[in-house]
């Protein structure tokens, strides 16, 4: 299946509109299914910032993946929230609502994606996420540093 397809697949999931992808059987052939890996689905992730004091300032991505079953490379969709901005007392930054897909490269240690959510291609996002709903969300110039709490988004 093209990563369009799946993307199409994961954006229609998340709009509650088609099947879940991991018991859908496949179009080529009508039958069967391909179980989907641990990442697959949508996220919600938020800042671990004392400054921020409720769940709307905390939110900063909010991800898509799609992960099949064993496979290393995942296709992760992403768009920025509030949270994003490295000064959360100050307007809005830029960087509200900038989205992508990226491909994510999954290990034992969790998923890790870079998001190029400035401007700048030589200083994407570094995004780790662990198994234990932690993670980290980092400039590569390690100028930005954010502690990241995730969870599934919808049952």
């Amino acid at each position: 299946m093209s990563v369009a397809a799946l993307a199409m697949i994961a954006l229609a999931t998340a709009a509650g509109t088609l099947e879940d992808p991991a018991t859908m059987a496949s179009a080529d052939d009508g039958v069967g299914h391909e179980t989907s890996g641990p990442w697959q689905g949508n996220w919600v992730l938020t800042r671990d910032d004392p400054r921020l004091t409720n769940r709307a300032s905390q939110a900063l991505l909010r991800l898509a993946v799609i992960q099949s079953e064993g496979d290393a490379i995942a296709s992760v969709q992403w768009i920025a929230d509030r949270a994003i901005c490295p000064e959360p007392d100050d307007d809005p930054c830029e960087w509200i609502g900038a989205s992508g897909e990226v491909p994510g490269i999954v290990t034992a240690a969790g998923l890790y994606a870079a998001l190029p959510v400035s401007a700048d291609p030589d200083d994407p996002f570094v995004l780790h996420l662990a198994a234990d709903g932690t993670g980290l969300l980092f400039s590569r110039d390690g100028r930005i540093r954010y502690r990241v709490e995730y969870r599934r988004d919808g049952p």
